[in-house]
């Protein structure tokens, strides 16, 4: 059997989200699949930055990206700082790509714009799948970033801590 890669566990809730204890167990069952082993764990972005400083794991994990931050211009910061340090960020549906998560995030503030123009002229008007008006955009903003990232060729999972099904949400 090869070495096990070491790795720093990353957990944070809030709220009626995933305990920390719940979290731990699947982190530990996703080390064990994958031949990594879980040397410390920190609910903290600069503490688990030291401590892929200080080596010698490098790779963060968390259950999902937004454990990390939901904040994106945080989480784009941190991804810079970790990799410079030698680091990556993981998560239990794989590694965070930092291209993937600017690309998205990116087209997000760009359709947030494009919707609050669009609000404060009165021109917003979204439909759900069924074909009923919505009274919010998220389903056509979810359908628009579907459709240009399927053109960048990347595969999106998840869009700022909302799972996409499947079959992306049409406008």
């Amino acid at each position: 059997m090869d070495a096990l890669t070491p790795a720093i566990g990353f957990t944070r809730t809030n709220g009626n989200q995933t305990s920390i204890d719940n979290q731990r167990n699947l982190i530990e069952a996703w080390a064990a699949r994958t031949d990594y082993t879980i040397t410390a764990w920190t609910g903290n972005l600069n503490e688990a930055l030291d401590l892929v400083k200080a080596g010698p794991a490098t790779a963060v994990v968390a259950v999902d990206r937004a454990r990390f931050s939901r904040d994106s211009d945080v989480l784009l910061d941190w991804l810079d700082t970790l990799k410079a340090a030698g680091g990556r960020a993981e998560t239990l549906d794989g590694p965070v790509n930092q291209g993937a998560a600017e690309t998205i995030l990116r087209l997000a503030a760009e359709l947030d714009e494009r919707n609050e123009r669009a609000r404060k002229a009165g021109e917003a008007t979204y439909y759900q799948p069924s074909g009923g008006a919505a009274s919010a955009g998220p389903q056509r903003q979810a359908a628009e970033a579907w459709a240009a990232v399927e053109k960048l060729g990347d595969e999106v999972i998840e869009v700022d801590g909302t799972r996409l099904d499947d079959e992306p949400p049409r406008s």
